[in-house]
């Protein structure tokens, strides 16, 4: 079911905040359209500029209590951060693999404001991944720059943006017919000459598989918690998010994700049973978890992707394994096999604890 944006102002102020921003009426404190202007290109495009507003513009730490250690010393942290706005952003425009735009002055404040937040969530980071794009590179070197400067840096083709062929650069054109091909469960379609999301799951999910098998081959080793952050790209990381806690590409739509926003996946070892499967809830519970899982992902200022859809019983219980770690603030969790990241007999639980966080850049 697509959201009703009154529902959501109903469930949280923070909510209708956004839709007010969304339709040009300014928060009360007047920094959104300082935001606005800048982004328009009403104030200066220095360096100094984009210092000076990155220090008065307001921030709410929101994520202040999330990053608590897992409880286990042979645990894994990714971090998955999406790479800051460019100007094919702002314009509309489909960027994806092909073209490789730098990010915009804004872009860079954004990622300036996520490398301070992380220094502070995760002062240690173990390695920090991007793929081979332009974006998602300056990104990474915002987060590792002076606060990480001992982090393994690595970065992965096959975590690039899917390619939308000869349609990258210009805007985007009428995608109705793709995404309800989608919808019904086609994933070998996609725009003519474009990457199917099919072969962007295949590259992606086994690039991070690949990740997470040597970081917990290091964390038994060191007995500790590795820290991973893996910068990529809008698209990519709802196509990778919806396989690992889904199973299913067709819960993509349930899962957004902005520029410098911040998910977190904990796997720690599964040592009792495992939370109910989110399709076992009662109606009253899978109201609840659906409501908190939804809104979660949209406390920010900006407009909501018009694709964005809450979590829909049926769907749900045809096509998701995803249990439900906590009712109460939506978070998701998957029992992964051993045999998945080269531990057999060892069952992980992987647990989403925020997704698509975006307080830091408040």
């Amino acid at each position: 079911m697509l959201l009703d944006p009154r529902f959501l102002a109903d469930l949280n102020p923070s909510i209708s905040q956004a839709i007010q921003t969304f339709r040009g009426v300014p928060c009360a404190d007047g920094y959104c359209r300082q935001r606005r202007r800048a982004r328009a290109g009403h104030t200066s495009n220095s360096r100094q500029e984009i210092s000076r507003l990155s220090q008065t513009w307001p921030r709410r730490d929101e994520m202040g209590h999330f990053l608590s250690l897992p409880p286990s010393n042979t645990a894994v942290r990714l971090i998955l951060c999406r790479h800051g706005e460019t100007d094919a952003n702002v314009r509309g425009h489909l960027q994806g693999s092909g073209i490789d735009p730098p990010l915009n002055d804004h872009g860079a404040l954004q990622a300036a404001q996520l490398g301070s937040h992380l220094s502070k969530q995760a002062p240690q980071v173990d390695l920090i991944v991007a793929s081979k794009l332009l974006r998602a590179q300056q990104t990474a070197d915002a987060i590792a720059g002076e606060y990480h400067p001992n982090a393994i840096r690595e970065s992965y083709a096959e975590l690039n943006e899917i390619h939308w062929g000869g349609h990258e650069g210009k805007p985007i054109p009428d995608m109705r017919s793709v995404i309800a091909a989608w919808r019904s469960g086609d994933f070998e379609c996609n725009l003519p000459g474009a990457e199917s999301p099919n072969a962007m799951r295949k590259r992606s999910v086994g690039k991070l598989l690949d990740i997470v098998t040597d970081a917990l081959a290091r964390a038994e080793q060191e007995q500790r918690i590795i820290t991973a952050v893996i910068v990529g790209h809008g698209l990519m990381f709802r196509i990778l998010l919806a396989h690992i806690l889904h199973g299913s590409l067709r819960l993509m739509d349930t899962i957004t994700v902005d520029n410098c926003s911040v998910t977190v996946l904990d796997l720690v070892p599964l040592e009792s049973d495992a939370p109910e499967r989110v399709a076992d809830l009662d109606d009253t519970q899978f109201q609840q978890f659906a409501k908190a899982h939804s809104t979660g992902q949209i406390q920010k200022v900006g407009p909501i992707d018009p694709h964005f859809r809450a979590l829909d019983r049926a769907l749900v219980q045809e096509h998701s394994h995803a249990r439900a770690h906590s009712v109460e603030k939506g978070k998701i969790a998957v029992v992964w096999p051993g045999e998945t990241v080269g531990r057999p007999g060892k069952e992980s639980l992987v647990v989403a604890t925020h997704i698509n966080s975006t307080g830091h850049l408040w």
